[in-house]
């Protein structure tokens, strides 16, 4: 059954038989703001006669509308419901999974940092082969141009007759400037959000998000930095909660002078980690070998998961 939302959005526009525009959307297979705001606008033009221009608004009005319900009250019984839906995307690490519930879950976005070369890379692909593997898509946005596809396939274990399926559902972004990076992901004309709508990943990747933004380390930069960071997570952390996805968010680290703390210290922005629900860390432990540590998590206590760099990926 249509809803009245979607009728009156689509009312905004156009001069239509409230009864009329429910025959069309229903020929469609439209029937809530979710199913509006993921269409094609060219479906609406077509449907109805009207002008790309106009299918347009009626899309993004829905998606704006759809956006909106995370923000409304919801009870406890309301909030238990929610958890129960949301879902895990496996690693493929067995002791970490097993420590994390079965994987990363849903609905949220999660952090991890480390120095280079440690695997924040090989672990944001492992999860995105595993995604894939369970019959989901990815949209993987790439600051470093570091992203190699046949990492993915070999972490993967795809088989040459699921390539075809498989690519189908993977998409790739490079974006390696700050302003690009924003600029994707307005909300109001960013690719971002018609890419989401159109592919809807259960997982999203930057990788990293403090690459883009080196230029704006000078203190004076720094409020235009986090603005423009916020911007960019809240726009990710709404799409994760509207649609039950994983929001997986890479940094960098700088070296610790403290003899006593850690190798590295976090240089993640404020934002990211206040945004980010669980933050993880991976470091050195030898030549192969990586300790992978949950940082901060909400309903979990602080563990560490010993785990060796294999031609497979991450493997404890």
């Amino acid at each position: 059954m249509v809803e009245e939302d979607v009728v009156e959005i689509t009312s905004r526009y156009l001069r239509r038989d409230p009864e009329k525009i429910v025959e069309i959307y229903e020929a469609l297979g439209i029937e809530t703001l979710s199913d509006l705001a993921a269409v094609d606008p060219s479906t609406i033009s077509d449907a109805f006669g009207v002008k790309d221009s106009t299918a347009k608004k009626i899309v993004a009005d829905a998606r704006e509308e759809a956006s909106k319900g995370i923000m409304e009250a919801k009870t406890l019984a309301d909030l238990l419901e929610e958890e129960k839906k949301r879902d895990v995307i496996p690693t493929g690490i067995q002791g970490f999974d097993e420590r994390m519930g079965g994987g990363l879950p849903t609905g949220v976005i999660v952090g991890m940092y480390g120095p280079p070369g440690a695997g924040k890379s090989q672990f944001a692909t492992q999860v995105a082969a595993h995604a894939l593997k369970e019959g989901e898509s990815v949209l993987y946005i790439d600051t470093e141009n570091a992203f190699r596809p046949q990492r993915l396939l070999e972490i993967g274990g795809f088989k040459k007759d699921e390539l075809k399926e498989v690519s189908d559902r993977f998409v790739l972004r490079r974006v390696i400037d700050a302003a690009a990076l924003r600029q994707y992901f307005d909300e109001k004309e960013g690719e971002f959000i018609s890419e989401a709508y159109e592919l809807t990943p259960k997982v999203v990747v930057i990788d990293s998000i403090s690459q883009p933004f080196r230029p704006y380390s000078a203190r004076d930069k720094l409020p235009e930095r986090s603005r423009m960071i916020a911007h960019i997570l809240n726009t990710l952390l709404k799409y994760c909660t509207a649609y039950n996805s994983l929001g997986m968010v890479t940094t960098h680290v700088q070296a610790n002078p403290d003899a006593w703390g850690k190798r590295w210290q976090d240089v993640a922005p404020t934002v990211l980690k206040h945004i980010a629900t669980y933050r993880f860390s991976i470091d050195y432990k030898g030549r192969t070998e990586r300790v992978i540590t949950l940082e901060d998590a909400p309903d979990k206590p602080p563990f560490e998961v010993e785990v060796e760099l294999t031609d497979r990926g991450l493997v404890g």
